[in-house]
């Protein structure tokens, strides 16, 4: 068991894997504060672009402290859309990517909310609906002069995060904290995302 303090000072000389390794050797209440803290630090910065809601995932702690250090931020809408599958913005960046660069991190999605009443047991649509903005996890690719190239048919009004390569990327999308970390045990409707971590039908990057 080490203390949050140890952990910090640790980080800043090891690797990726080593890092998430550690983190487990915080206590539960540690690993918590830390979430709890990092949370805080990630919509501060954020807070210039009016934003509802966002998806985190912080279950590669390496990564998440580099994009809170070194993310950068486009505030507007890809320069050119790339004919990608839809909804498959990591195959299509491992596909994709040549003289441009990956980057991985969040996208401002623009959504749908519509409101329903309970009548007699049953949900019944109000007629109104409102637009909420919300950060989801996303890649995408980035050409030498910093324009964004979008690879799905999704619309995004911002981008935040930092640049990778297709071996780390694979590495952020199917790996992370291990089972029985409080890290693990996140809200279901993200679970829900992370359960399809181990279930691409792309395989990893073969290198040269």
């Amino acid at each position: 068991m080490i203390s949050l303090i140890e952990f910090e000072a640790e980080c800043k000389r090891l690797t990726s894997v080593e890092i998430d390794k550690l983190f487990l050797e915080l206590s539960e209440s540690d690993q918590l504060k830390w979430s709890d803290n990092y949370n805080r630090q990630f919509m501060d910065r954020l807070k210039v672009i009016k934003a509802d809601s966002i998806v985190m995932d912080i279950t590669n702690i390496a990564f998440s402290l580099r994009l809170l250090s070194e993310g950068r931020l486009w505030n507007s809408e890809p320069h050119r859309r790339l004919n990608g599958k839809p909804d498959s913005c990591y195959k299509n960046c491992l596909a994709m990517v040549n003289e441009t660069s990956i980057y991985f991190g969040y996208a401002l999605n623009k959504g749908r909310k519509e409101w329903y009443v309970n009548e007699n047991g049953r949900e019944q649509p109000t007629g109104k609906v409102d637009t909420i903005y919300g950060w989801i996890s996303h890649a995408w690719l980035v050409t030498r002069d910093k324009r964004i190239l979008e690879t799905t048919s999704n619309t995004f009004l911002a981008y935040f995060g930092v640049p990778t390569d297709p071996y780390e990327l694979w590495y952020l999308i199917t790996s992370g904290i291990p089972q029985g970390s409080p890290m693990s045990d996140v809200p279901e409707e993200i679970a829900g995302v992370m359960g399809k971590r181990v279930k691409y039908d792309f395989h990893m990057p073969i290198k040269p």
